[in-house]
């Protein structure tokens, strides 16, 4: 990412859940892309415990492309 996050600062994560787990609570999920991924907006604060919850296989910031002109 190359910069610092406040924690406040709010951030879109893809999140792949694992086989038969539940999306954690704290967590409202933004875009369903298939029956265990989706995107959610969260505050940086909640990486850590997003990253550490034992439903979650794998998360990943997303990033903006740049605008095609």
């Amino acid at each position: 990412m190359g910069r610092s996050l406040d924690d406040s600062e709010r951030v879109v994560v893809l999140v792949k859940l694992r086989d038969g787990a539940k999306r954690p609570s704290f967590v409202t999920p933004r875009t369903e892309i298939a029956p265990r991924i989706f995107s959610a907006e969260i505050d940086a604060r909640q990486l850590q415990k997003l990253q550490a919850d034992p439903s979650v296989e794998s998360m990943s910031l997303s990033q903006s492309l740049p605008l095609i002109k």
